[in-house]
């Protein structure tokens, strides 16, 4: 009995007892749940972190440790400088845009990618691409000349490259030769520790075939990981990407573990909602920035912001994300891929002529990429919205900023000097890409001069050229050639005297020249062909080709109007729409493009050239007030060479107010040539207007 009532006495002892020892201490006095206890810091989240519809239920407010770990001499010894200039570098980046030591120094903290695990079913074994441990030799070689730098390992990835986490963190040997591992990789390669990429811990997330394996439990594990991460690498960076939902990590339960967490405050939603939006506009989707650091993160789980590095990244969001038909931009819109889309109308190999408006979003200070109407089609950032960041993270005296990564800026460092400039408290000005619309071209366009003649093409003996349609330069620009609706190829020379060369009994309607063979095209206004080939020298034998018209069934065209060579290829304008296509001489279509997407104001395309030399397209537009009021009557455009941007127009209604459908220009009679179609009854006229600057 005396021994049975002492055992009922300790039962309560040894339960409380048992309770302790679920948890186990650190050296800094605080308990961290083992696998297999629930913390209590929050319910497991749920939700899809790229789903604005679904951005998964907040968690409870945290408990957090009583003490500030962070802010201890050792942690701060670790991280060295602040604030934190942190760059993600993958094996991915192309070889030659390896940064000069000089460029180095815009960062303060350098994570390589990327380190995975060997075997992803069971979450055993490592495996680092030769190009990463290259990178990390060579970026490690730096600290000679910049000891400051910190260079880490970057663990795992997202969907299908976070394979392996869960199934390790969950099972104590693994965990065990996972951070031996850890630390002989340090040893090995002198690095400074790890940033752990694991998207997510109890969230798997999804791309392509995967083995997540993502579990509830990962909630609990992952902290027992980084416990036993610390304890193995007491002075070495610790740190992780974590979701700016907030959701999939115990943020709290980390926190006397790592350094610093890398919040993503990116990936917020797909057009037409913006990928990084500061604040919240009409047009922000899941969350901003701002609500992630301020309300979630700092908020609600208490995390303070000297433990945060703002993401910030260098790309956005395409129409293409979700969808791979009838979408204008790739899933991923890049700072680097501003030049082709803004000055080429491409991006990624398509036309996005129309749909390349910058439109700044002055609420949630981002920029975006629409059409004339505003509709968005991609989300980016630029100087302005870096600039826009920076000044937030300083202003809630946050650890630093974290870039997402290195090669989606362009090749001279744009965006990273715009981080580092404004962390130095410089904001660099807005470039070119900033104000697209003011953009001035490299040369002056040109000034018309004076009509110096308008000849009427009439013979003597009574004789004209009815219909001339078509103009362009002889191989060596000592006549000009014209064409006309009924099938005749004229010498025209320039005293507007001329000579039939031969009646083919075709509406012909354009003409361009390779001017290196001399080789003759002849656009043709017709549905069963769309022109001829005429060789040089003779031009007396012709071959059709017909591929223009099938490209242009769609729009009910009835043919070829302008015809202009293009580096080799060919240019072909038609009425409806001024549609210009661009071919290859084999007749592939390269390009397709309405000239009312760089210009509202074009009616049509009547006649075309090119001037290889200043990169100039030339375009003839036939429209009256009469016929179509709502567009500019008898103009010329002058347009970039990819017909992105409009550099001038010219109204030559004054001269030419019949028809002009043909254009030529002649630069070393400093000229151009309109050639005007008076109607089959009567002659046609060949105006020489005198141009400065061609």
């Amino acid at each position: 009995m005396k021994s049975r009532f002492r055992f009922i006495l300790l039962l309560p002892l040894l339960v409380f007892l048992a309770a302790v020892c679920g948890c186990t201490q650190d050296r800094m006095g605080m308990l961290v749940p083992d696998p297999n206890t629930k913390p209590n810091s929050g319910e497991i989240p749920s939700g899809d972190p790229f789903n604005p519809e679904d951005p998964g239920a907040d968690p409870d407010t945290p408990d957090l440790p009583a003490d500030n770990p962070w802010d201890s001499p050792e942690r701060k010894a670790r991280i060295g400088i602040t604030p934190i200039i942190e760059i993600y570098y993958t094996e991915y980046t192309k070889d030659d845009w390896f940064p000069s030591l000089e460029e180095v120094r815009n960062f303060t903290h350098i994570n390589v990618g990327h380190v995975r695990f060997k075997d992803k079913v069971n979450g055993t074994g490592y495996e680092i691409p030769a190009k990463t441990i290259t990178l990390v030799q060579k970026l490690v070689a730096c600290k000679a000349q910049y000891p400051e730098l910190k260079v880490k390992f970057q663990m795992g990835g997202w969907g299908k490259n976070a394979d392996g986490w869960s199934q390790m963190a969950r099972d104590e040997a693994k965990r065990k030769a996972f951070v031996e591992d850890c630390v002989a990789i340090t040893e090995m390669y002198g690095t400074d520790g790890f940033d752990i990429d694991w998207e997510y811990p109890t969230y798997a997330a999804k791309d392509g075939e995967y083995v997540n394996g993502a579990d509830p439990s990962d909630w609990y594990n992952f902290i027992t990981l980084l416990k036993e991460m610390r304890e193995a690498m007491p002075d070495k960076i610790l740190s992780y990407a974590a979701s700016s939902s907030g959701k999939y990590t115990d943020n709290a339960g980390a926190l006397q573990y790592v350094d610093y967490i890398n919040v993503m405050t990116y990936d917020e939603g797909n057009p037409p909602y913006h990928n990084s939006p500061l604040y919240r506009s009409s047009i922000a989707g899941s969350r901003t920035c701002q609500e992630a650091i301020d309300n979630i993160f700092h908020g609600q789980q208490g995390i303070p912001y000297q433990m945060m590095n703002f993401g910030i990244p260098f790309y956005g969001h395409g129409d293409g994300y979700k969808q791979t038909t009838s979408n204008y931009y790739p899933g991923s819109v890049t700072y680097g891929d501003l030049e082709d889309i803004f000055f080429n109308g491409t991006c990624d190999g398509k036309s996005v002529a129309g749909k390349n408006y910058r439109v700044w979003d002055d609420v949630a200070k981002v920029p975006y990429l629409a059409d004339a109407l505003g509709k968005m089609y991609a989300s980016y950032e630029d100087i302005e919205s870096v600039n826009a960041k920076v000044e937030f993270l300083k202003s809630r005296n946050m650890l630093g900023a974290m870039i997402w990564e290195y090669r989606l800026d362009d090749k001279n460092g744009t965006l990273r000097h715009a981080v580092k400039h404004a962390m130095d408290g410089n904001p660099d000005a807005p470039g070119k890409y900033e104000r697209p619309d003011e953009w001035v071209p490299e040369k002056e366009a040109p000034k018309m001069g004076k009509v110096e003649f308008s000849k009427k093409l009439q013979t003597s003996d009574g004789k004209w050229i009815p219909e001339l349609s078509g103009l362009c330069l002889s191989k060596d620009g000592d006549f000009l050639w014209g064409c006309d609706d009924n099938g005749g190829l004229y010498r025209i020379n320039f005293d507007g005297t001329f000579s039939l060369h031969w009646d083919k009994s075709a509406e012909m309607e354009a003409l361009a020249m390779d001017p290196a063979t001399g080789t003759m095209y002849v656009g043709l206004e017709s549905t069963s062909n769309s022109g001829y080939v005429v060789p040089a020298p003779g031009y007396n034998s012709k071959t059709n080709f017909d591929w223009v018209v099938d490209g242009a069934s769609d729009m009910g065209n009835s043919g070829v109007e302008g015809i202009a060579w293009y580096k080799g290829e060919l240019l072909l304008g038609t009425q409806t729409g001024a549609t210009l296509f661009r071919y290859t001489l084999d007749g592939k279509l390269q390009e397709k493009k309405s000239l009312r997407t760089v210009c509202s104001n074009i009616s049509e395309i009547a006649g075309l050239d090119y001037d290889e030399e200043n990169d100039w397209l030339w375009v003839i537009d036939s429209n009256s007030n009469s016929e179509k009021p709502q567009y500019d009557p008898y103009t010329i455009y002058l347009f970039d060479g990819a017909a992105t941007r409009l550099i001038a127009k010219y109204y030559i209604g004054d001269f030419a107010d019949w028809n002009p459908e043909a254009i030529c220009v002649d630069k070393k009679n400093g000229c151009i040539w309109v050639g005007e179609d008076c109607g089959d009854e009567q002659f046609s006229l060949l105006h020489k207007v005198k141009f400065s600057g061609l």
